[in-house]
């Protein structure tokens, strides 16, 4: 995958302060410095047919971001690929919720910053056999920015053992995988029950979703890339019950669908969680 960004290696100009001043701190060029990989597995050994999990880990030096699955207005999506032996299924890396970045000129992209955790499901062969050393490896590319921006890539390799059938592989790196997965979006269902978003049509190829919650203090919504639809704005505000969020919507590519998808961020007394759009059909109004 091609990054794009402008990017500005600028050197720095001597300073005319007097001799006895710091020098400036030399601006960093290589965005493979800036973020480091990891691979990590939920457990040490994998049987015949066992399913388990692996955590892609992306740490983000200090006061630099990275994007989201979908970068938004700026910037350039997040990508990891998984691979292992032959025989091995991996699913769809899963991204946690990110966060909301605003800059001039009503640009807004969607970012992770300190460490990132990406999970990926992963399924051993039936056929596996015991005894044998498992390489697992993870690509990653990414795009790193503070005041200006750099891409990166970054690779990890993980070893595992394959175990017999009769054992019991042990967990591993616990504390790790308890975070990745309570970060993790959850679907609607199981966070907001048959509670369903409002749609208003607007006319001329626009849409509003109001999205109502009871018993929240906050609301953020993280759209998903879209070849139907696309996010406009989003306003928030606080109701006598709880809290709500009002998306304006755009059809695109002449599609008259407003299958919008992403991750709703919700905040109330018991904390933060997040919870997945999947792709409901919201009631008219």
């Amino acid at each position: 995958m091609l990054l794009s960004c402008a990017l500005l290696f600028a050197l720095f100009v001597p300073s005319s302060a007097p001799a006895q001043n710091p020098r400036p701190k030399a601006r960093e060029t290589d965005g493979n410095k800036l973020v480091q990989v990891a691979l990590k597995s939920d457990r040490d050994g994998l049987r015949a047919g066992d399913t388990f999990q692996l955590c892609v880990v992306l740490d983000v030096k200090p006061r630099w971001h990275v994007y989201w699955e979908n970068a938004g207005d700026a910037g350039t999506p997040t990508n990891v690929e998984v691979s292992g032996p032959k025989g091995f299924e991996f699913g769809t890396p899963r991204f946690p919720c990110p966060a909301r970045h605003e800059e001039e000129g009503d640009i807004v992209s969607y970012i992770h910053e300190g460490q990132l955790l990406v999970l990926v499901d992963a399924k051993a062969p039936k056929d596996l056999v015991a005894g044998a050393a498992l390489e697992f490896r993870v690509d990653a590319e990414w795009l790193v920015c503070t005041e200006y921006c750099l891409p990166g890539t970054g690779r990890a390799t993980l070893t595992l053992a394959s175990a017999a059938a009769d054992s019991t592989p042990k967990p591993l790196e616990t504390e790790l995988f308890t975070k990745a997965r309570a970060a993790e979006p959850r679907a609607w269902k199981d966070v907001l029950g048959d509670a369903k978003p409002v749609l208003e049509t607007l006319g001329d190829g626009r849409s509003r979703v109001v999205i109502d919650v009871q018993g929240a203090t906050e609301l953020e919504f993280f759209p998903w890339t879209s070849a139907h639809t696309k996010l406009l704005s989003r306003e928030r505000s606080k109701t006598q019950t709880g809290a709500r969020i009002v998306l304006e919507l755009e059809q695109i590519n002449g599609s008259a669908d407003v299958d919008y998808r992403g991750v709703l961020w919700i905040r109330d007394a018991t904390g933060a969680k997040s919870c997945l759009q999947e792709a409901w059909r919201p009631a008219k109004r």
